[in-house]
């Protein structure tokens, strides 16, 4: 008997695959909101959160295990990839690309690290708490997200000769914006709660059974 095939897990894997490498691509790009400045892998890094709490709870958690394994090889593939590339010379004096195609070994080892420990500790946090989902995700999010800043600058910046005001600033404007958009991805988490819950309801049998 063939096994029916699942469009909804394969969506799940492309979004997921899709954000955390794009993530890695737009780090090179610096912005600043409100007077503070940020990489612009803040409006998609923390949406993985999201995917993969979803994800896990569609399909379990050694399937989210999984899903993390598979991101962990793509990453590699596209810098193999990239690395490659930047081995041809330039037409031009310079092309824009210099942060993307500069290669740093040490930066993408710091970056692999901190997401698959934060992912895991994520669902192990999700799995332990026993309150609403909603509450769950956020403070496992929160969690999470804490470690891979704390894990990712002391692997990537501690022995460069970077000052403690400048890991300090660092560390301070992506943290506040990885925090404030997991509230917004937590609140969106709620909404989708709250929609599945009252689509379970609507498909509820009604109870026919006559009252004698």
């Amino acid at each position: 008997m063939k096994k029916k095939f699942d469009v909804s897990c394969v969506i799940y894997i492309v979004m997921f695959v899709v954000c955390y490498v794009t993530s890695n691509v737009v780090v090179c790009r610096e912005i600043e909101l409100f007077g503070i400045t940020a990489s612009a892998s803040i409006i998609i890094y923390p949406l993985l959160y999201l995917i993969l709490t979803l994800f896990r709870e569609r399909y379990g958690k050694e399937k989210a295990v999984f899903l993390l394994n598979i991101s962990v090889v793509a990453i590699l593939f596209s810098s193999l990839l990239i690395m490659f590339a930047s081995l041809f010379p330039i037409s031009s004096v310079t092309d824009g690309l210099e942060p993307l195609f500069n290669n740093n070994l040490r930066i993408l080892i710091a970056s692999l690290a901190a997401f698959y420990l934060s992912q895991n500790l994520h669902l192990t946090i999700y799995d332990f708490l026993g309150y609403s989902k909603f509450f769950k995700f956020l403070v496992s999010a929160v969690i999470a997200v804490t470690a891979d800043q704390i894990v990712f600058v002391f692997l990537a910046f501690i022995k460069k000769g970077v000052t403690i005001s400048e890991l300090t600033s660092r560390f301070t404007g992506q943290y506040t914006f990885n925090i404030m958009a997991i509230i917004i991805y937590a609140l969106i988490f709620g909404v989708i709660l709250y929609i599945k819950s009252n689509n379970s309801n609507l498909e509820k049998p009604k109870n026919k059974t006559k009252i004698k």
